[in-house]
């Protein structure tokens, strides 16, 4: 039995140079819907997947892209991407949610709504549970988590934190992606977390980035690109497509240098080595259905290793205090009109 839980991030840039590559998703295999980070629908979709529109930020709460919201035929609906890295506080995210969000969406329209996606620092974390404290009359139906890192044992701890302090909803990891600059270790972390959230069963929806021709900065791994800078999907989308599980098979073929449409990088060091998350869990049984471990991590996956410059400007962000779980973003704007910095 397929476990549909893979969402595509399919950006803005992505409908405006090479909309026709969407054909080539397989939208009946683990990949079952669509995010671009704005209220519209992918034209090029067509109906094909569920669409999963975002209120990004404050723009989106008002006007064309608020009716725009309102007339979605979307079942689920993402409210703020990093929030706290774009000066707006957890208050006056709530007090939107409950003058306009809760009202609106779910009472009279019947959707469901997800938390804001903080990025997965202290910072995140912080501005999250002080905002899931503001809303406990009117909880999310599902938390958001983004995650970015070099090692799946640390993804699954601060995932398994999260649960731990919102056990009544789901998440839905909306954006995850490796920043390993070995190809080897970027496969192992894909393949591992993949196979896991499928198989956990608080994980509503995972989506991995990043799908663009061009990268916002090099903070994500050259290596975890899911297209190329020709508009063509790589290997590791291809795999995320098609396989389930993703088998450990696919390491040697990534040792090996496989050159199917990956983009080639080279390392950007900071002269010191990935630090740890610092994130504490609790020993939990080996209870798979229960999002624990039966599996064992590839070595590589958890592999020390430089940690990449952030960039900032253009509509991108640096990533805060540099801790791993945290990424520069681009912000998403629908085609012709001018990108907000996420």
């Amino acid at each position: 039995m397929v476990v549909r839980k893979r969402c595509l991030a399919w950006d803005w840039t992505d409908t405006r140079d090479c909309p026709q590559e969407i054909n080539n998703v397989d939208f009946d295999g683990p990949m079952h819907s669509v995010s671009n980070w704005n209220v519209w629908e992918p034209p090029e979709l067509k109906g094909r997947a569920a669409f999963r529109p975002m209120i990004h930020l404050q723009p989106e709460l008002e006007g064309e892209e608020w009716q725009t919201l309102l007339k979605s035929d979307a079942d689920i609906v993402h409210y703020f991407n990093e929030p706290e890295r774009n000066g707006i506080s957890s208050d006056l995210a709530a007090q939107k949610w409950h003058e306009q969000v809760v009202p609106q969406l779910r009472k009279l329209h019947h959707k469901k709504l997800v938390s804001p996606s903080c990025a997965g620092d202290d910072a995140g974390v912080a501005w999250l549970k002080d905002f899931m404290n503001k809303v406990k009359d009117e909880p999310p139906d599902f938390v958001g988590v983004h995650y970015y890192g070099t090692s799946s044992s640390d993804a699954k701890k601060f995932l398994h934190k999260i649960h731990d302090e919102y056990p009544k909803q789901k998440l839905i990891v909306s954006e995850i992606a490796s920043i390993s600059r070995k190809k080897q270790n970027v496969y192992a972390f894909t393949r591992n977390m993949a196979n896991w959230m499928d198989q956990t069963d608080w994980i509503f929806e995972y989506t991995f980035f990043g799908c663009l021709k061009t990268m916002p900065d090099d903070f994500v791994s050259p290596q975890a690109r899911l297209m190329s800078q020709q508009g063509k999907f790589t290997k590791l989308m291809k795999l995320l497509m098609h396989e389930q599980p993703i088998t450990k098979a696919h390491k040697e073929k990534a040792q090996a240098g496989d050159k199917d449409g990956d983009a080639k990088g080279k390392a950007h060091e900071s002269g010191g080595k990935a630090p740890d998350e610092g994130h504490q869990h609790d020993q939990h049984d080996k209870n798979n259905k229960g999002g624990h471990d039966n599996e064992q991590d590839e070595p590589d996956d958890d592999d020390p290793e430089p940690k990449p410059k952030h960039h900032k400007g253009n509509g991108t962000k640096s990533g805060g205090d540099g801790k791993e779980g945290s990424k520069s973003e681009q912000g998403a704007e629908k085609p012709g009109q001018p990108m907000v910095s996420a």
